[in-house]
């Protein structure tokens, strides 16, 4: 016992190493990034608000009803009440989020008795901390705290609680109108869950009649994005509403921002060159759709063995069922084919929605609430694919330490590169070679 003891605060202190090292990392890079632009030149300042981490946030209302508009809406409202350096405010706003995201999610972590060990993974806080800023500088952070918010406003219409279906059809309609890919991976399970557990009262039709009433300003919402989806005179007059911010930064001339420039990306070219990317693009001449269950594999591997190497799990109060979390993943994956396929190439992002939006829509529901998920057929074959993953080899502890430390996931098309630069040994590596070129050696 002392022997096991000693084991599990060894591996503490090493995650607590481990987590003190990503945060100095990201924290260094806030600290340097709005340095820059503070005292930056014109070409750091105009590169630093052109890219996706700054301009993504800037597309507003101004030309408009458009996608991904009302954060920025609300952004523009701010400045011109106060002239504060959005850019700035942007970057440690981004920062103070991932910061609130990551407090809640291992609380709730700790909750259901989950190993620690597995929060630095990259398909966890791992993907978030130890990326690069193109992670956690968009609006992903605040995008996972309104879908919890939704999936927890949810919960409460389940407990027939007052105000709950009003609260839940305005966040849901916000994260929509933030980013409309959220859909996806938030409107779905909601509804499969809704029809279930009406099922249990009700016959189907009423079930689906139920949950269609629930859903439709949602999907109004997302129709009227996919409609309204921007084009080039919509993103020049959002980017010249910014004039009087970027007069302030003195880079009056800044060309269009990346993230705007995405309103005018054509739909077919777009679907083309994003399949191009997730399906054929990959290494050694061998075609992304060979390589990529490569990295799907290892995700499978480390959810199915979550509790693989224990850690200390004291004020932990609720077990926690691998089973109902896969019957959640699965049905979420399923609806987010569109964005595996042609919707998105940013794999990296797309895998942390899905698995992070299924933790979370788990931690929202009471364990009754989830009892529903529990279908015959559905059960059975995840059984048979835990079975799999969970004897043999992949029994072997040595060998989820190996997947652990060294298993990763690119950001956009398959590289091997990139699986070792997002793993546990190659974070580390990584941030040097960053904080090396920040500092010019």
């Amino acid at each position: 016992m002392k022997r096991l003891s000693t084991k599990i605060l060894l591996i503490l202190i090493a995650l607590i190493g481990y987590a003190a090292m990503l945060f100095s990392g990201q924290f260094v890079f806030l600290i340097t990034n709005c340095k820059s632009q503070l005292k930056g030149n014109y070409d750091t300042l105009s590169e630093i608000v052109t890219n996706f981490h700054i301009s993504d946030w800037l597309i507003n209302y101004e030309g408009g009803f458009v996608r991904r508009g009302i954060i920025g809406e609300v952004l523009y409202w701010i400045y011109n009440i106060t002239n504060i350096n959005i850019p700035v405010f942007i970057t440690i706003l981004a920062f103070c989020l991932l910061l609130c995201f990551s407090v809640l999610f291992v609380r709730k972590w700790m909750h259901y008795r989950l190993s620690l060990v597995l929060l630095p993974t990259f398909i966890l806080l791992g993907g978030l901390w130890g990326s690069n800023s193109f992670m956690w500088f968009r609006r992903d952070i605040l995008i996972y705290l309104l879908v919890w918010g939704a999936y927890s406003c949810y919960s409460n219409i389940l407990k027939n609680r007052k105000f709950s279906v009003v609260l839940f059809h305005l966040v849901s309609v916000i994260t929509i109108l933030s980013h409309e890919a959220s859909f996806f991976y938030m409107l779905p399970i909601v509804l499969f869950h809704y029809i279930l557990y009406n099922r249990q009262n009700h016959n189907w039709k009423q079930s689906i009649q139920k949950a269609t009433m629930l859903s439709f300003p949602s999907v109004c919402t997302f129709l009227l994005c996919s409609v309204f989806k921007g084009n080039s005179e919509v993103a020049n007059t959002i980017w010249d509403s910014w004039h009087p911010l970027f007069t302030q930064l003195r880079i009056e001339d800044v060309p269009l921002g990346l993230g705007p420039h995405a309103l005018t990306w054509d739909t077919i070219a777009t679907f083309k060159n994003h399949a191009t990317l997730n399906f054929i693009k990959g290494e050694y001449g061998i075609p992304g759709f060979l390589l990529w269950p490569i990295v799907y594999f290892s995700i499978l591997y480390f959810l199915i063995n979550i509790n693989k190497i224990g850690t200390v799990t004291i004020i932990g109060k609720e077990p926690f069922s691998i089973i109902k979390y896969l019957h959640i993943l699965l049905i979420i994956s399923i609806f987010m084919l569109p964005m595996f396929t042609v919707l998105s190439c940013d794999n990296k992002r797309v895998i942390l929605y899905c698995i992070l939006s299924s933790f979370i829509f788990y931690f929202s529901l009471s364990r009754q609430q989830l009892c529903v998920f529990y279908q015959k057929s559905i059960s059975h074959f995840i059984k048979q694919v835990c079975l799999f993953f969970t004897h043999g080899l992949l029994a072997k502890k040595w060998v989820f330490i190996l997947f652990l430390l060294f298993a990763g996931m690119p950001s956009v098309y398959f590289s091997f590169e990139g699986i070792f630069e997002s793993s546990i040994v190659g974070l580390p590596i990584n941030m040097i070679k960053q904080a090396l070129c920040i500092f010019g050696i």
